[in-house]
C-alpha cells in the first residue's frame, strides 16, 4: 500500500525536510512535554541531510526509494508518539480519586497513618494522611463534590483557601501519586510533611469564605 502511495513522489532534501518540519509544527505535538519530541527533530535534520546526499547523484529511483524510507520512518515513529500520548490519556481517566467510597472519617484515617507511621510503613501513611485532609477538607464544604477527585485536584482546589500551604499541598499531592500509583516507597520525612500539613489546615482558616462557591465550582 505504501509504495503504490507513494510511486510518484520525488523530493529534494528541501521538500523533504519541509514536510517534517510542517508536519512537527502541528498544535498536537506541543501540548504539554513530549520525550520524543528530540527524537523527531533530530529525525527531520538527518533526512533533509539524507535526501540532499541522494537526491544529488543517485537519480530518481534511489530518490523514490528514499522518499518511502523516509516516509516510513516517521509513521513508524508517529503511531510510538500517539500510542504513548493514548496510553496517557487512557491512565488519566481509569485513574480512581484520593477517597474511596465509603464512609471513612478523617479521624479514622490519622488513626491508620498512625499505625503505619509506627510501623515504619511510611508509604501507607502518607496515603492515610492525605485521605484524612481531603476528608476535613470535604467535610468543611472546601472542596465541593469530592467523589473522583485526584490528588492533584485536592491539592488545586486547596491552594487558594490556604495560600500559605500551597507549595507543601502540591508536594503532599506528588507523594500521594507516587506511592499509591508509581508503587514506590517514600522516607520518614515524606510521611511527616504530609502529617503537618493535615495538622495545619486542620486549624487554619480558609483565605476567603465568601469565595468558597467559586473555588469549587
Amino acid at each position: 500500500m505504501l509504495p503504490l502511495l507513494l510511486r510518484d513522489l520525488d523530493p529534494d532534501g528541501a521538500t523533504a525536510h519541509q514536510w517534517l518540519t510542517d508536519e512537527l509544527a502541528r498544535p498536537e505535538y506541543h501540548q504539554g512535554p513530549n520525550p520524543l519530541q528530540a527524537v523527531l527533530g533530530w529525525l527531520a535534520d538527518r533526512l533533509g541531510s539524507l535526501f540532499g546526499t541522494v537526491g544529488g547523484g543517485s537519480g530518481g529511483s534511489m530518490s523514490i526509494l528514499g522518499a518511502v524510507l523516509a516516509v516510513a520512518l516517521v509513521v513508524a515513529v508517529l503511531a510510538m508518539l500517539l500510542r504513548v500520548r493514548g496510553d496517557r490519556v487512557r491512565v488519566g481517566r481509569t485513574r480512581p480519586g484520593v477517597l474511596p467510597q465509603g464512609e471513612v472519617t478523617p479521624a479514622q484515617w490519622r488513626t491508620i497513618a498512625d499505625e503505619a507511621y509506627a510501623e515504619a510503613r511510611y508509604g501507607d501513611a502518607v496515603v492515610a494522611w492525605f485521605r484524612a485532609l481531603a476528608r476535613e477538607a470535604a467535610d468543611r464544604t472546601l472542596l465541593g463534590p469530592s467523589a473522583g477527585l485526584t490528588a492533584h485536584e485536592v491539592a488545586l482546589r486547596l491552594a487558594p483557601l490556604f495560600p500559605d500551604h500551597a507549595a507543601a499541598l502540591a508536594r503532599s499531592g506528588d507523594v500521594f501519586d507516587v506511592v499509591l500509583y508509581g508503587k514506590l516507597q517514600v522516607g520518614r520525612a515524606e510521611a511527616e510533611e504530609v502529617r503537618d500539613l493535615d495538622a495545619a489546615l486542620r486549624s487554619a482558616r480558609p483565605r476567603s469564605l465568601p469565595d468558597l462557591v467559586g473555588v469549587a465550582s
